[in-house]
């Protein structure tokens, strides 16, 4: 029998190589990963970077172990022949994962808006104290925290301002223009925020389908290498040192074991 050696404390694969290897390995299983199920999808529950990492390595130390793992009747000799494939696809699209696109005006658009919340909120106070602003308005208005709030008080407080402008024009520092500046950036803001919660970048959420279906077959693969090696090497007790899981489920390995002896499957 070979000798199969290998900790979890020397993970770190000895031929990832560079960027032009990780992409022809993604070329070489494109066409499989348009054939993952979208309602069979793996949960994306790990540090993809060291799932790959740990894969990569496995696939070399399963290698002195292929023609015994042949002889299993329901194992596909695939799964090793192709584990590094699906490691360096899983990190390449990492890699590859484009920034969702947020300009620069956004950003200095929240700065103006805070700045501006602040100012009308401060020049509220003293028409608080003296009954032309409704008091618990205002105090309901200054209790928000969260800037998701803050682009509805915008709009709040201009329209505020406008309810009693002139009683209040000329005895703050407010100008007309700040109370039409706070009826635009309200809903702008609004709008983004919107945008980004209901309509994610196209290209972004297209990538992390083509993601999640790298990291589905590197995880469907791992798991039958992992199930194959923990019956094969069940004397030995040393298939998490050859498979380690990628979850680190305490007590995984126990299961694992246990479902394997009898005559079960799957990763812990």
């Amino acid at each position: 029998m070979a000798r199969a050696g290998g900790s979890t404390a020397s993970i770190t694969p000895t031929s990832f190589h560079g960027p032009a290897e990780l992409e022809q390995a993604y070329a070489r299983v494109a066409a499989e990963l348009e054939q993952v199920a979208e309602a069979r999808l793996s949960p994306l529950n790990v540090d993809l970077l060291h799932a790959s990492s740990v894969a990569l390595a496995v696939a070399e130390r399963l290698v002195p172990l292929r023609d015994e793992l042949a002889k299993l009747h329901d194992f596909d000799l695939r799964h090793i022949d192709l584990l590094a494939d699906y490691a360096r696809t899983a990190w390449f699209l990492h890699l590859m994962r484009p920034v969702p696109a947020r300009p620069r005006f956004i950003a200095e658009a929240r700065r103006e808006a805070e700045a501006l919340r602040s100012k009308l909120l401060v020049w509220a106070k003293p028409f608080v104290a003296s009954g032309v602003f409704d008091a618990e308005l205002v105090a309901s208005i200054r209790k928000r925290r969260r800037f998701e709030d803050h682009a509805a008080d915008l709009v709040a407080l201009s329209q505020l301002y406008r309810g009693a402008w002139e009683r209040v024009r000329g005895k703050c520092d407010v100008s007309e223009a700040d109370l039409t500046r706070a009826a635009e950036l309200g809903p702008m803001l609004f709008a983004w925020r919107s945008r980004r919660e209901h309509a994610p970048d196209p290209e972004l959420a297209e990538h992390m389908r083509c993601l999640r279906r790298a990291w589905t077959l590197l995880d469907r693969a791992y798991a039958q290498c992992r199930r194959a090696v923990v019956y094969l090497r069940f004397d030995h007790g040393d298939a998490d040192q050859i498979v380690p899981g990628l979850r680190h489920n305490k007590g995984g390995t126990r299961r694992a074991t246990r479902r394997t002896k009898a005559g079960g499957g799957g990763q812990g």
